[in-house]
């Protein structure tokens, strides 16, 4: 299932103050031919991704560097790898989702950063 899905993040202690970047809207990744997938046949602008049930991500096959952030399953990053090229591999056993985009010099999300998302209904699905 591919839901639109919006994520906002800061750090711990500004979860309930002010909050770095707003709400970005993400795709999210469920099942294992999606999470297989990832960004891999998409153009640098498509829309940043989260996986779910991940702990690892290949950047095989891609035409682009992405940027990846590692989060567990209390919504903190645990690991932040900024323009990992084609054709590596990169893992973290803590890691429950993995946040993905095109490698850019916008800001992204840093270690430490505590996120929340709102789940949005599906496109076409009533």
């Amino acid at each position: 299932m591919t839901l639109d899905c919006w994520w906002n993040a800061g750090t711990v202690n500004e979860l309930y103050g002010r909050q770095r970047y707003g709400f970005t809207p993400v795709r999210l990744f469920a099942r294992w031919h999606e999470r297989l997938r990832g960004l891999l046949g998409t153009k640098p602008d498509y829309v940043p991704v989260v996986l779910t049930n991940c702990r690892s991500i290949h950047t095989f096959g891609m035409r682009y560097a992405l940027d990846i952030a590692f989060v567990n399953a209390e919504g903190i990053v645990v690991k932040v790898v900024r323009g990992l090229v084609p054709n590596r591999l990169s893992f973290c056993p803590s890691a429950t989702y993995v946040f993905e985009r095109a490698a850019c010099d916008r800001e992204w999300l840093e270690k430490d950063d505590c996120l929340g998302v709102v789940i949005g209904v599906e496109r076409g699905v009533a």
